[in-house]
């Protein structure tokens, strides 16, 4: 009794999904090797079942497969004799299923995207060394000495937001649909098309925003204190104690130029240059008497020397003399 092509659909159906036994796959073999137009309709349905990856649950199956078999088969019955009503009915059905596949691989894809836990990846620059990458985004980061950025899979996919501790510059990639956040330990910034640096080190206890280009919003995390929206040449302070933020219209370069390697001092008392050596070359550094930090200096330290070469130069400009001592620095005046 010659089989209908029912029976030979189910075969197809079980050889994809695994469920045939032996005796099956021996009778689907000879059935393919009956005809090319077997051959063929075999490696179609073969084609439909890779479209989709994710599993589909039988009963959906079959109600959708009766479904368009009905409806084809009604339309096109008076038309066709009995064996180009079933090659058509594969071809049809081919072009119909694919969309409902398509459906069901977004529903899917959708939930598996939703459900997935979070994972994040981090990026650190070692103590004495400044560190470069670029985001998913094209954002591109440089990170000072200690820095570290977190950022979760799900960035440039359901949000664009950076964790940082430490100090970073950034020039963020522009966007119309999706605003980049820097986070902190007491702020958050958001910012659009932007280059800006920010300082907050989980050690310090304020946290400072210098403003190059575009514009940045500046939202304490406890939301007690009012936002802030500050623009180019600005400089934000935030005091985490106080809660309060200060703005001031600054030279940016002094506080940036150090994503380029250089440190820029105009008048700056020593004692603020000392932090930020201690800072760029992990060492410590101590004065015989207070009033060596009030010396004030102007000029310029690259990142790519030693900390040998900043001193010699301070020692040049100011006659104070320094010993090194493991990873501990004495500041002295020039004895006569």
């Amino acid at each position: 009794m010659e089989k209908s092509n029912d029976y030979y659909d189910k075969l197809i159906a079980k050889r994809l999904s695994n469920n045939a036994t032996q005796d099956e796959l021996r009778e689907l073999e000879e059935w393919k090797a009956g005809s090319g137009e077997n051959r063929k309709l075999f490696q179609n349905s073969l084609k439909l079942w890779k479209v989709n990856p994710f599993w589909i649950p039988q009963e959906v199956i079959n109600d959708d497969y009766g479904r368009i078999s009905f409806r084809i088969i009604e339309n096109i019955a008076s038309q066709r004799k009995k064996q180009k009503i079933f090659l058509l009915f594969y071809k049809a059905a081919a072009i119909l299923l694919i969309p409902l596949l398509i459906a069901f691989g977004w529903y899917y894809t959708r939930s598996v995207h939703d459900d997935r836990p979070v994972q994040y990846t981090e990026i650190t620059a070692p103590e004495g060394q400044i560190s470069k990458c670029t985001l998913a985004d094209g954002t591109v980061v440089w990170l000072n000495s200690g820095t570290n950025i977190r950022y979760d899979n799900r960035y440039n996919e359901q949000n664009r937001e950076v964790i940082l501790d430490g100090e970073a510059y950034f020039r963020v990639s522009k966007s119309k649909t999706k605003s980049f956040s820097v986070l902190t330990n007491s702020v958050k910034m958001r910012v659009h098309g932007t280059s800006f640096n920010v300082s907050a080190r989980k050690t310090s206890s304020a946290v400072e925003t210098i403003l190059e280009e575009g514009s940045v919003e500046i939202i304490p995390s406890n939301r007690k204190g009012r936002s802030v929206m500050i623009e180019p040449g600005d400089r934000a302070v935030y005091d985490i104690e106080k809660q309060k933020i200060r703005v001031e219209k600054v030279d940016t370069e002094l506080y940036t130029a150090w994503h380029e390697g250089k440190f820029l001092f105009k008048d700056a008392p020593l004692s603020d240059i000392f932090k930020k050596l201690e800072q760029v070359y992990d060492v410590s550094i101590e004065t015989e008497d207070a009033s060596i930090g009030e010396i004030r200096l102007r000029g310029i330290f690259e990142y790519n020397h030693n900390i040998v070469d900043a001193l010699y130069k301070i020692k040049m400009t100011t006659g104070l003399n320094y010993r090194i001592q493991g990873r501990t620095v004495n500041i002295n005046y020039e004895k006569k």
